[in-house]
Parts: C-alpha cells; structure tokens; sequence
C-alpha cells in the first residue's frame, strides 16, 4: 500500500523569500529535493545518476539542457518518492546528448500529496511569463487510457484543480482552463521529439492571454481569465511540470501502470523574452 512520503525541505520553504525576476536572475536558491531517493536496481541501465546543467541570463530566468555536471541545482524544487522518478538519460535527447528523464509507476509513494515525478517552481511576483520545452513519448512506456495526467501545471493554490493544466489523455494533449473548459490541442505522435512554448498573462480579468505553439504552429490564442482570483490561499500560479496522476493516489490504479517522459531544452522566460529566443532549437535529435 502507499504511503505518503514525509516531506523534507519544510524549513527551506518555510524561509525562502518569494523571488522577483531580477532576484532570480541575482540569487537564485538551491534546488531541495523532497525525499531520499531508495536505488533501484530496475531502473533503465541507459539513465544514469542526474548530472544535468541549469543556467540562467538575460531574459531567461531558467534553463536545462542535461548536459552538464549538475542538475535543477537552482530555483526550484524536485519532487518525487523515488530515484527513478526523474534522471539523467542518453537513450534520448533532442539538443545536445542527454534529456531529463521523468518515470512515474502507479506502485510509487506519494510526493507532495500526490503521486508525481515533477519540478516546481516558486510563487511569481509578477504575472507575464513564457515557457518552453522538448517533449519526446515512448510508446512502449506510454501507452494510450482514458485516465489523464497533467504533464504542466500552473497552480494557483486553493487546494483545488490547477487554474492552467496540460494533460494527456487517450493519446491527446488536453488543456483545462479555469473556467474547467477543455480545450484539445491534437494526437501526441510518440517516438520523436516534438516543441511546445507558453507565453501567458496570469490573470482572473479579461487581460488574462495563453498562447501556445507546438512544432512551430500556434495552437492556442486565449483571451480571458487564465487563474483564479487572488484571495485567500488562491495565489500566482507557479509552474510545475513532469508527471503527475492523481487515479494513483493512495491505492487507486488505472489501465496502465506506467508513465515515462523525456524533457529536454527546458526554458522559463520573463515577460521582455520572445517566441524565437523560446522556441527549442534541435542539435542532434535522437
């Protein structure tokens, strides 16, 4: 039966100040992990200890592209139950020749509640950023069930459903807005690397906006409220992405039983960013 895991980092949370863009950019925190990670001697013999590299500069508040010698080592924070649950990979990679790896099996402990594999950012101060990434399925370790997961979130707190979520569901990318709409951005073709970019206004008015491109092509172009309104525990959305599924949390299990993503080129852009600079430039794509 799962359990969830005792979460470590309180203090650190508990006293990291909420960071403006440009005291990102100056102090950027260290990156706490959630729990001790157990080895696992399952664990794909091609996805080694994480050793990744995260910078930051200019307009880009952050950036990974698991290449380097250290890995999320700043602004936010890994949560998952396991050592798995997100690591270094060469079996692909879209620039460069590694990709962050994020594994999630409907056995695994919880996380922060949840049973996830993720990387969250801290609250915003302000409201206007862009979001980008690489994003390659294995078919054979994502197999297609009604049963979604979100994949990127921006969550508002208010202990309830994300105000901006991306979920993958019977093979599809489904985004869910504040208001529970639903808004279908196409087929995942799986085995190859494909390009996603956010740009959103975070608001409860009519000057919210998302706008999100896949492959180069605009998909989505959204006037509205984009988050709940800040009251109470409602606050600016934060970012977080990688796997979560809440049908395994606790004892629940769904039609498959495991979930596998490669990430790479991972970008967070302040508001004076552009879609080129965004956008995830291919290397050497495997």
């Amino acid at each position: 039966m799962k359990t969830t895991m005792h979460k470590r980092g309180n203090w650190f949370r508990r006293n990291q100040r909420v960071l403006s863009v440009s005291l990102v950019l100056a102090t950027l925190a260290a990156c706490q992990k959630n729990v001790d990670r157990p080895v696992d001697p399952t664990a794909n013999a091609n996805d080694e200890a994480v050793s990744t590299e995260s910078t930051s500069g200019g307009n880009i508040i952050w950036s990974e592209n698991a290449d380097g010698s250290s890995f999320l080592n700043s602004l936010c924070t890994i949560q998952t139950a396991t050592s798995y649950g997100i690591t270094q990979s060469t079996t692909h990679a879209f620039s460069g020749t590694k990709s962050a790896r994020f594994e999630l099996r409907d056995t695994d402990p919880e996380s922060h509640s949840g049973t996830r594999a993720e990387i969250s950012f801290p609250t915003p101060t302000t409201n206007n950023f862009w979001y980008s990434y690489s994003l390659y399925m294995p078919s054979a370790q994502y197999k297609d069930e009604a049963a979604d997961e979100v994949i990127s979130q921006w969550h508002g707190g208010g202990g309830i459903t994300p105000a901006i979520s991306i979920r993958v569901t019977n093979g599809r990318l489904v985004m869910r807005t504040p208001d529970n709409a639903k808004t279908d951005l196409g087929t995942i073709e799986k085995d190859r690397w494909h390009t996603y970019v956010y740009h959103i206004i975070h608001s409860s008015g009519s000057d919210g906006l998302i706008e999100i491109w896949k492959d180069g092509q605009k998909l989505v172009s959204r006037k509205g409220a984009s988050m709940y309104k800040i009251t109470g525990d409602f606050h600016l959305p934060n970012w977080k992405m990688g796997i979560y599924k809440s049908d395994w949390n606790g004892t629940k299990t769904t039609s498959t039983n495991l979930r596998v993503l490669y990430f790479d080129d991972i970008k967070y852009g302040s508001a004076n960013e552009t879609y080129n600079a965004m956008l995830p430039v291919s290397t050497t794509a495997k």
